[in-house]
């Protein structure tokens, strides 16, 4: 009871946090502390925890959930689709059902997902939320949203842009080279020091993704606008 008090001690504190830099900051600083935390802050974060993170056992469960998840919600997208047109007579534009299903299938599994799936279980079990997200939903957002894309009438010009954007993905290349970095001794003092920086991100984060929430009602107001930005980071993520 005592554990889950201080859990819930912390994210408060951080949504706190992140709720008053979204009024105080220029509008600018919350953008660029997210792109400073998904370019950087993000993969320090992997790095350091994976060093500690449990990888034995049947961890390659993870992405085969995120698999079983991603079609789940594709399948449930599609029987409200379906569900719909059979009670209201009317179907949705191919573009609105492609995205409806793509939204319902991927979340944001990673630069919100990591913090809080730190916070909530440690960095023991960090390695679920990396397979899940690096091995699952990375690969079905770009792999099967462009089958989507394509399925309900989007154009998919150029597949090496999707192909460099999973590439140059800071998560994916941070996650090989902490399997690697797991091999290399270092000292305890570098050891403590790396852990605290990757604890520091996760803070950040945190509050950095209300603060960007915040920000968008705050300054530009009106609920449909927060919605479709919330839409754009939940689909994109």
């Amino acid at each position: 009871m005592a554990d889950l008090l201080k859990l819930y001690v912390k994210l408060g504190g951080l949504i706190l946090l992140g709720f008053f830099l979204g009024r105080k900051l220029p509008a600018w600083a919350p953008t660029r502390l997210g792109n400073f935390l998904f370019w950087v802050g993000g993969p320090i974060s992997i790095v350091a925890f994976l060093r500690q993170t449990d990888l034995s056992g049947q961890i390659w469960i993870a992405p085969a959930i995120a698999y079983l998840a991603m079609f789940l919600g594709a399948f449930l997208a599609w029987l409200g689709i379906k569900g719909q047109t059979y009670f209201t007579n009317t179907t949705a534009q191919q573009p609105t059902q492609g995205s409806l299903i793509l939204a319902s299938m991927v979340g944001n599994t990673g630069y919100l997902g990591f913090p809080i799936t730190l916070a909530i279980v440690g960095k023991e079990y960090f390695a679920w939320a990396l397979f899940y997200d690096l091995l699952g939903s990375l690969f079905g957002a770009y792999g099967l949203g462009v089958a989507l894309a394509a399925s309900f009438g989007s154009s998919v010009s150029n597949y090496g842009q999707i192909a460099k954007a999973i590439i140059i993905n800071p998560a994916l290349w941070s996650f090989g080279v902490g399997l690697l970095f797991r091999q290399v001794a270092i000292p305890s003092v570098v050891e403590s020091g790396l852990e605290i920086l990757g604890w520091s991100m996760v803070a950040l984060s945190l509050a950095d993704g209300h603060a960007h929430t915040c920000a968008f009602t705050y300054r530009f107001g009106g609920e449909e606008r927060v919605k479709d930005r919330v839409f754009q980071m939940f689909r994109y993520s």
